[in-house]
């Protein structure tokens, strides 16, 4: 409720309330006397004049001063105003009932009431109905992004209306204000009503709710919003939690959003895909958000985890899924086909040192070998493959083959063993393209030619935004290996040299992929061992390939969005698996698409084969504020004030009291110079 001046240009009449003060201040002495005897003998006396300004009477300054205030005041023509539904309409008694169902709406009452904003709103709904049986006919909708036509008629049954209310779930969907009054306003076709909207009203104001509100009020639509009062609002949600590696297991760094008005200390509980769980106590400031962490064990299941906080105001949103890697159990094979006379001249003595640094822990289990005939791949037991400088050897392609596809992986380097044709021949199915020729650059490295810049997009390339780019440059590549032809475009060029030449490619057979080095693991080919951002990446590389075979293609989603994944050509039978039961997937123009109407992890299987791909789909976490912004009866008042404002003038009040302080002080007053009137008159 608001006070408004219509006439306040005349305020500057007000300071003449200060006119019974002057008057009070005033002397105004007899000007005619009349003389007697004694007279004479006072004026003997000496005579001294003490003449001073005073107030003789309060009370009557206090009524003069209240009489011209409230005169001045009723002048300036004052109103109260108060923001009110437009309930006065010409066609009443069609109704839209509109109920919002979105994540928010799951919100409590208060902390003792459990209730939530939503099963409040349906008991009112069914409260409301019960009243206006056989008086008006109604038509309901339930909306979060999307509007749901319960009736595709009105209905003149109130009971019928009640009895769908309880077939209303609640959802994990945002809010769509807009397109619901845009769709009840549609169902009265300009023929005015009104609207019941029951929603908890947080989120933000959009200019076209304005604009759907400023057609409401020229259809003459009445809009009058239902919402609980909501007693200490207050709500806690993780907004974001990431992986990444380090000392252990590496850690999970996570942020705790609080959307209340008074600190906050709970529990987040860390659920690990193996079923792990690590407790964690946060402290968060009213309004604000903390970071904190948690360390993953040093050996840990791939896949997805939640983050989950104690919070019982909102519950929907107190879970996060996230992506985490397999952790410590990556069993890599390194196929050495050149040991060498030293150590410094194996294919796999720098990436065995890379990947299993001494002293240093690992988050890889290697194991080296010198003949391809004795490695038996298989995807339950081996993440990573290591072809370093192998002979073409077409007994065991076969085998490799089908490990890829199952969704393994395969590190492919060239070298000195290398036989350009009998490796076109043989290694042809895990090869993009065919091999040309193998290419001197120099016979030094100073004047060999470095690595251009990768992509920092890449999963591979993204810590190195950080630092360690230089590394790449200061490697000089003398030998590489070149292709017949330009590599397919489903080839990924991770890396190339600055002359322009592929170095390092990335496609995928299958459900599996594989990295072919054109070049030595060694230091034939060039001096990258001895270059410090050699370990990392190489650390970095193996991962990402054991990753891939762990979980597939990684996806991080929010509910609502479009998630579609690419699958390889010949898949059939894709199903989607979660805690909600397994879906049929179908592949539409070589993708999959996720629809789902609720958050969780996701897997897209091969019947129940190898994942292709994970995805982590979390709630919209705009939901999560609670706050309310702007209520809909402000927003609907800018937009149009002449229905959504009910005004009464005070003016007539403040004169009806003027008249009674005229009267009032009528009765208190004197009159001082009657008794000495008299007097001189004698």
């Amino acid at each position: 409720m608001e006070l408004n001046w219509l006439a306040s240009g005349l305020m500057w009449l007000l300071p003449l309330a200060v006119v019974p003060v002057i008057a009070h201040l005033v002397r105004r002495p007899p000007k005619e006397r009349w003389f007697f005897g004694a007279m004479y003998l006072l004026q003997k006396v000496q005579h001294q004049n003490t003449t001073r300004n005073r107030i003789d009477d309060w009370l009557l300054l206090l009524l003069r001063i209240l009489l011209l205030l409230l005169l001045g005041l009723a002048v300036l023509q004052p109103e109260l105003r108060w923001q009110d539904p437009n309930e006065q309409t010409e066609y009443s008694k069609r109704v839209v009932v509109l109920l919002d169902r979105s994540l928010s709406m799951n919100q409590t009452l208060s902390p003792t009431d459990s209730s939530t904003v939503l099963e409040w709103s349906k008991q009112h709904l069914e409260d409301r109905f019960k009243e206006e049986q056989g008086q008006r006919i109604f038509q309901l909708g339930v909306f979060d992004t999307t509007v749901e036509d319960v009736f595709s008629e009105w209905q003149d049954n109130a009971v019928t209306v009640s009895s769908a209310l309880s077939t209303v779930q609640q959802s994990e969907q945002s809010t769509d204000i807009v397109e619901a009054i845009q769709w009840a306003r549609q169902q009265l076709d300009g023929q005015g009503g009104e609207i019941w909207l029951y929603t908890d009203q947080s989120g933000t104001i959009s200019e076209a709710l304005k604009t759907e509100i400023a057609l409401l009020v020229e259809q003459n639509v009445a809009l009058i919003p239902h919402t609980p009062t909501i007693e200490d609002p207050s709500n806690l949600a993780i907004i974001s939690a990431s992986y990444g590696s380090g000392v252990e297991g590496g850690s999970l760094r996570f942020v705790v959003q609080n959307f209340g008005d008074s600190n906050r200390e709970t529990r987040c509980t860390t659920t690990l895909p193996d079923g792990t769980e690590i407790h964690t106590i946060v402290d968060v400031p009213a309004a604000s958000q903390v970071e904190s962490f948690v360390t993953i064990p040093r050996v840990a299941d791939g896949g997805i985890g939640t983050i989950e906080v104690l919070d019982d105001r909102l519950k929907l949103d107190n879970k996060w899924h996230f992506q985490l890697p397999q952790i410590g159990a990556s069993r890599v094979v390194l196929v050495d086909g050149d040991p060498g006379t030293a150590p410094i001249d194996s294919e796999v003595y720098f990436l065995e040192h890379a990947l299993a640094p001494s002293g240093f822990g690992s988050n890889f289990v290697t194991e080296v070998v010198g003949d391809l005939m004795a490695v038996t791949p298989d995807v339950s037991e081996q993440a990573v493959v290591v072809l370093a400088n192998v002979g073409g050897s077409s007994s065991s392609v076969g085998s490799l083959v089908e490990y890829v596809r199952d969704g393994g992986a395969i590190f492919l380097s060239l070298g000195n063993n290398t036989n350009i044709n009998s490796m076109n021949q043989a290694w042809q199915p895990l090869l993009p393209t065919t091999v040309k020729d193998r290419y001197t650059i120099s016979n030094e490295y100073d004047y060999g030619s470095p690595i251009a810049l990768p992509d920092l997009e890449h999963d591979i390339f993204t810590p190195f935004q950080r630092g360690g780019l230089a590394g790449f440059s200061q490697a000089k590549w003398v030998e590489v290996f070149r292709l017949a032809e330009e590599a397919p475009e489903d080839v990924k060029v991770l890396l190339a040299l600055e002359n322009g030449l592929p170095l390092l490619l990335e496609y995928t057979i299958g459900q599996g992929k594989v990295c072919l080095l054109l070049g030595s693991l060694d230091m034939e080919s060039s001096n990258f061992p001895l270059q410090s951002v050699y370990m990392p990446f190489m650390q970095r590389l193996i991962g990402y390939l054991g990753g891939q075979t762990q979980g597939g293609f990684r996806v991080d989603a929010i509910l609502g969005d479009g998630i579609s994944i690419e699958v390889p050509d010949g898949l059939s039978s894709l199903q989607w698996t979660s805690k909600q039961g397994d879906v049929q997937a179908s592949v539409r123009g070589g993708k999959v698409d996720l629809l789902s109407d609720v958050s969780g992890a996701f897997q897209l299987r091969v019947e129940n084969g190898t994942p292709i791909a994970w995805v982590a789909l979390n709630t919209n976490r705009a939901e999560s504020n609670i706050t309310v912004e702007a209520p809909l009866l402000e927003v609907a008042a800018e937009v149009a004030p002449e229905a959504f404002y009910e005004t009464r003038p005070v003016g007539p009040w403040l004169i009806l009291m003027a008249l009674l302080l005229f009267v009032l002080q009528a009765l208190f007053r004197t009159d001082a110079t009657e008794p000495q009137e008299g007097l001189n008159a004698t």
